[in-house]
């Protein structure tokens, strides 16, 4: 079999095992939708409607959503999809499906570019389509895995460019980076410093500035420049407010309290110098680093509290590949040590260096903002793969342990996917919000002139609207939001008939009486005992756990409610 028929069938093979894995029960596992994916969606569907976003701006570069801005790349490539099948899980999560299952193909074309052959290559891609972490990101509407997609295929054609001295080949694959500054926050630094090292790994080699390097970074800054200001502004800057420890409070009083500790024993200027933010600061920050790169996290445990995307028991990759992992990294390690470094090699530490840091500037590692690393974690597998191929003289026992290989990675998969589709997202299914669009649905049923105040999710309108497919132009133009915040984000508190509760039951109560409204209250506490009977529960799909209680003001216990008391 000549080279071209092996790299088809392993093309194939890779895209019909990734999509297959990830459209497999695709609406329905889980069946609940995502804040995000609601969100992405109902502005998918107001663009292909009428052509504004929900807050009425005609085809937005940004998108504001749930308290933060939402980049442009995910919300427009659901438009075809929505129009194709609908406002629904299904064509939310699409893109993200094709995204994953691409990504497996240009990893594949990136690391023959990169000098290893058909066999080590399809290994390596195989591994990162089957990972959990693929996994998981391209089953859920994530923008973060389209953001991947633009990224490997813009470090595949910039390697592609160099070695053919294509102008046209580096203009794509900086057009590709730069989509991925549309797509993911997270990728910002990331792509500019990997572009950085890149031009400057390939100026030492040739002794000068390349037409080819000067068109990879022209291109990608020509298509970034919408960005590049409002990199500076409260918005830009958001959500390293929002997520990050540079405003939190609390770490200033535990600091001030540490001093005065101190200071009990020791001189103030020892107790300053050693409880200090920047001393603060770069301890969690390495921390967070090595947390990120660790064993622990990436194989055995992953994001052990989020359990939305983390299955238990499962780290982003198998853990029988710790082994490959550890021998990568000697591998690497003896080439930096030993002054044998390649080119790759200098790429690969500046993406082990960068990579990580958007993510450990705003919390604790987390796949989703984590997903720069990807590609560079998926090189240094390569590496200890390569480090036993090397080892391995005879071709029969690197067929078998290739062939063992697949087979391990293969009934991982398999264990994986049982546990996620069968036992996770029902285990956990509070937290995929399984039961919001069968609550929503009824809420809609109710008479529109009944009030409907929803007490216990923050997001009710964009899964309101998302589930029952709102008319955009009713939307844009009856949503009442709360007033913007230090940043000047306002959630939406009302729509139509259908309001977040800002005060308890009692004082609801006692609103709806004195007006003479019919209201219903929606809220995850059990008031039956003391307020009488409810008017719905919704139940969790296996019917153990009561998710949400429904009651209707205008037939509770009147005897329960003193609003005279209430009022003062």
């Amino acid at each position: 079999m000549n080279r071209s028929l092996k790299i088809f069938f392993c093309v194939v093979i890779l895209f019909a095992t990734a999509f297959s894995l990830r459209i497999y029960n695709i609406s329905t596992a889980p069946s609940g939708i995502g804040v995000d994916e609601a969100s992405f969606g109902y502005n998918a569907y107001s663009i292909l409607k009428t052509g504004k976003d929900e807050r009425g701006i005609q085809y937005p570069l940004i998108f504001e959503a749930n308290g933060d801005q939402k980049l442009p790349m995910y919300a427009y490539s659901l438009v075809p999809f929505v129009k194709l099948f609908g406002l629904n899980n299904l064509s939310v999560r699409l893109p993200s499906v094709i995204a994953g299952s691409i990504m497996g193909i240009i990893l594949f074309f990136l690391l023959l570019e990169l000098g290893y052959g058909i066999k080590l290559s399809f290994v390596g891609s195989f591994i990162s389509i089957t990972s959990p972490w693929s996994l998981i990101l391209s089953r859920f509407g994530y923008e973060s895995n389209v953001a991947l997609l633009f990224f490997i295929t813009g470090l595949y054609f910039s390697f592609l460019a160099y070695r053919k001295q294509s102008i046209l080949l580096a203009i794509f694959g900086g057009l590709c980076m730069g989509a991925t500054w549309f797509s993911y926050i997270a990728y910002r630094p990331v792509t500019l410093s990997i572009l950085i090292v890149f031009s400057a790994v390939y100026f030492v080699k040739r002794k000068r500035i390349t037409t080819v390097g000067l068109a990879l970074l022209i291109s990608f800054l020509i298509i970034v420049s919408p960005f590049i200001i409002s990199l500076f502004s409260k918005q830009g800057t958001a959500r390293l407010y929002q997520s990050g420890y540079v405003a939190n409070l609390g770490i200033v009083m535990n600091i001030n309290e540490n001093r005065a500790y101190c200071s009990n024993q020791f001189p103030k200027i020892l107790c300053y110098a050693s409880a200090n933010k920047p001393l603060f600061y770069i301890h969690k920050y390495i921390s967070r680093y090595v947390e990120a790169v660790s064993t622990s996290y990436l194989f055995i445990t992953g994001e052990k509290d989020f359990k939305y995307m983390n299955v238990d028991d499962y780290g982003l990759f198998y853990s029988a590949l710790i082994p490959l992992y550890l021998l990568g990294l000697l591998s690497f390690g003896y080439r930096l040590l030993n002054h044998k470094q390649t080119k790759l090699d200098l790429i690969l530490l500046a993406g082990l260096i960068v990579a990580p840091l958007p993510a450990v500037l705003v919390g604790d590692p987390q796949k989703v903002r984590l997903t720069p690393l990807f590609p560079f974690i998926i090189l240094i597998l390569v590496f200890g793969l390569q480090y036993l191929d090397e080892l391995l003289k005879s071709n029969l026992y690197k067929r078998i342990f290739y062939s063992l290989t697949l087979i391990g990675v293969t009934v991982f998969t398999i264990f994986f996917m049982v546990n996620f589709l069968a036992i996770h997202t029902q285990k956990h299914e509070t937290t995929y919000g399984t039961y919001i669009p069968k609550l929503m649905r009824y809420l809609n049923q109710q008479d529109k002139n009944t009030k409907i105040y929803i007490r216990s999710i923050t997001e009710a309108i964009d899964f309101y609207v998302f589930t029952n497919k709102t008319d955009p132009d009713v939307f844009q133009k009856t949503v009442k939001r709360m007033k913007p915040d230090a940043i000047g984000f306002a959630l939406p508190i009302n729509v139509e008939n259908v309001y977040i509760a800002e005060q308890d039951i009692y004082k609801t109560y006692c609103k709806t009486i004195q007006n003479h409204e019919k209201a219903l209250y929606v809220t995850n506490e059990d008031f039956r005992e003391t307020l009488g009977k409810e008017q719905k529960i919704i139940w969790s799909e296996n019917g153990v756990d009561t998710l949400a209680f429904i009651y209707n003001l205008n037939s509770l216990d009147k005897s329960k409610f003193d609003c005279i008391k209430l009022q003062k």
